[in-house]
């Protein structure tokens, strides 16, 4: 019956963790400097003391996890994208080219795609 007691699913070891001195140095060097975020710390950590350094990734979830950092939002805000939109029927035409396409005659064709970037208002 010991054998079937519930047990913990984490692994007993991460190998591609980051070591605690370095997480500890990061997060001393973001007190010490609170304006540098995690690619400027990677920078000093890399050329101070760190073989191999850390990923600026791996940084970022290590400032994140002592507090030093809030999480960003990693989506654009919906109002970020600029619309190509036009008011009237051939001011602005979007094309796409693809390379590379092989027919079955054994040449090599291109496809060229166009569209006009018109919006007709509903009224």
């Amino acid at each position: 019956m010991a054998a079937l007691v519930d047990r913990s699913s984490k692994p007993a070891t991460c190998p591609h963790q980051m070591p605690p001195e370095i997480e500890a140095r990061a997060c001393a060097l973001r007190r010490e400097h609170p304006a540098w975020g995690p690619q400027t710390i990677l920078y000093h950590l890399a050329k101070d003391e760190a073989s191999p350094p850390p990923s600026r990734s791996g940084i970022y979830r290590a400032l994140v996890r002592h507090n030093l950092i809030e999480p960003t939002r990693r989506r654009r805000q919906r109002g970020d994208y600029k619309r190509w939109e036009r008011s009237r029927p051939m001011e602005l035409w979007q094309t796409d080219i693809v390379g590379g396409v092989k027919p079955t005659d054994g040449g090599e064709a291109s496809i060229v795609t166009g569209i006009d970037a018109f919006v007709k208002n509903p009224g």
